[in-house]
């Protein structure tokens, strides 16, 4: 047998055992949080607890885009330097294979990791953020349709909209004795009326209560002046705060439209999503280069390096993005030119380390 297709296998096995413990890792800190947030959300009756494990699986495949390029770098890096600390990269240069057959290696396994990330990234990504609006959405409405049941007081907008039903009807369409209390840039209007309905827009996913034949109050909070209008029909969002049309998040938007959307939002949005897989190719460029150490030397110096240059590279990121929408930079340069840098350095590096062989830090003095 091929002793080559042998270490193959090797190093292949030992970068993806360390890739799924530290995507493991990655998920439990990130997704801990978020699952918390959930307990406490269902605790309070927000959102019912049959939706809790829903919402965590898509909060997971919403993550897996972003978690796969640093996982993928530090899995390389840390078995490619244990390699080189237990001088097993040593006796495969004896062997004759040198950096090349160490960079096709790790591209190999590259490659796919960056198509999957694509699929979550580009492709997956926007149905699972509008499904998880969608959802918290309807869960909140859920919340709102319980309390007309039970004649409570109902606050949305971070306390901006409070309404009141006495009652519903059995068909539990129509509402008796509305109010409702609308607090806006230092105004506030108070409406009231014998009767009114409520129901549900389809296509926003938003709860429009409409009351008929009452009385509107308007005036300056702190000032005692109030004007009174007769309405025949007035209509309103009931919907939380944090709950806009879904539609308008440039998120949930499919990839196919944000490329046909001129705004920079859009822009913005359609570069994160394939920053994602191209940054993983650089990462796993970078890694081999800041994988090598001395014989006997540990690895922790290169991880901390790594850790160093992925933070800057993600702070690039923010920066480029915030400096797109502000115009600092054209649209055609967006933030593109961060993951240029990337694999430009990533290819020097390479280009060094095939020129030379084994020759530098790896090779014992």
């Amino acid at each position: 047998m091929n002793p080559v297709t042998l270490i193959d296998r090797y190093i292949t096995r030992e970068i993806f055992k360390v890739f799924i413990a530290i995507i493991v890792i990655l998920l439990l800190v990130l997704v801990g949080g978020s699952f918390v947030k959930l307990l406490q959300l269902a605790a309070e009756g927000d959102i019912a607890n049959e939706v809790v494990f829903n919402l965590l699986g898509l909060e997971i495949l919403r993550l897996g885009g972003r978690l796969i390029p640093p996982a993928f770098f530090f899995a390389t890096l840390f078995v490619l330097g244990r390699m080189y600390r237990d001088n097993e990269m040593m006796v495969l240069a004896t062997a004759g294979i040198g950096p090349a057959r160490i960079y096709r290696l790790v591209m190999l396994l590259a490659v796919p990791m960056a198509l999957v990330t694509v699929w979550l990234s580009v492709f997956l990504y926007p149905s699972i953020s509008y499904l998880t609006n969608r959802i918290k959405l309807e869960q909140k409405d859920a919340v709102i349709v319980a309390a007309m049941d039970a004649g409570r007081f109902i606050e949305s907008n971070r306390g901006d909209i409070v309404l009141y039903a006495e009652s519903r009807s059995e068909d539990k369409s129509t509402l008796t004795n509305v109010f409702v209390q609308h607090r806006q840039k230092g105004k506030v209007a108070i409406a009231t009326a014998a009767s009114g309905s409520h129901h549900r827009d389809e296509e926003s996913g938003l709860r429009v209560v409409t009351m008929d034949d009452g009385l509107r109050y308007e005036g300056n909070i702190g000032k005692p002046e109030m004007t009174v209008v007769e309405f025949g029909d007035y209509s309103m969002w009931i919907n939380p705060g944090d709950t806009t049309d879904i539609r308008k998040r440039y998120s949930t938007w499919a990839t196919s439209a944000l490329w046909q959307e001129k705004s920079l939002k859009a822009s913005a949005e359609l570069q994160k999503r394939f920053s994602y897989p191209l940054a993983l190719i650089a990462f796993a460029l970078l890694a081999v280069p800041l994988s090598r150490s001395m014989p006997r030397e540990g690895v922790y110096g290169q991880v901390v390096l790594a850790i160093l240059v992925y933070l800057m590279a993600s702070g690039l990121s923010q920066v480029a993005s915030t400096w797109m929408l502000k115009g600092v930079t054209p649209r055609w340069m967006g933030t593109w030119w961060v993951v240029a840098l990337m694999l430009v350095l990533a290819l020097f590096l390479a280009r060094r380390d095939l020129a030379h062989g084994l020759r530098g830090r790896g090779r014992p003095a």
